[in-house]
């Protein structure tokens, strides 16, 4: 596969081109952070890599940026690709309670206790 048509492709399936593309962030080898164009990007991701299942061929820190979205790269079992994320809409603000913010936490306990009644009256 290569990098570059694999980004391309990505961008316009995601009604984005790399005209759109700010800047790109990526973790270097040496654990140091850098930022760099599109136009350096194209200069060395045209590289062809293995797109097979084994380990992940493409640096993971890879981030490309663009206005309120963003590219970053996936590993799963062996694959990977290209995620596209964008900044959260703010909702309309409302009434929230406790409960809203641990109400899995609390499913999962009413569960617990609802096994223990039922452990103590069948035995």
């Amino acid at each position: 596969m290569n990098l570059l048509k694999e980004t391309i492709e990505f961008l316009k399936e995601n009604s984005k081109s790399p005209s759109d593309v700010l800047f790109i962030n990526i973790q270097k080898n040496d654990g140091s952070n850098i930022s760099f164009s599109w136009e350096k990007f194209c200069d060395i991701a045209s590289e062809q890599y293995y797109t097979g299942y084994g380990q992940q061929e493409v640096n993971g820190t890879i981030n490309i940026v663009g206005d309120n979205w963003w590219l970053e790269r996936y590993e799963y079992d062996g694959s990977e690709g290209w995620e596209f994320k964008t900044i959260p809409k703010i909702f309309k603000n409302g009434p929230v309670t406790n409960i809203d913010l641990i109400k899995l936490g609390l499913a999962r306990q009413i569960t617990s206790c609802e096994l223990s009644f039922r452990n103590m009256i069948l035995s």
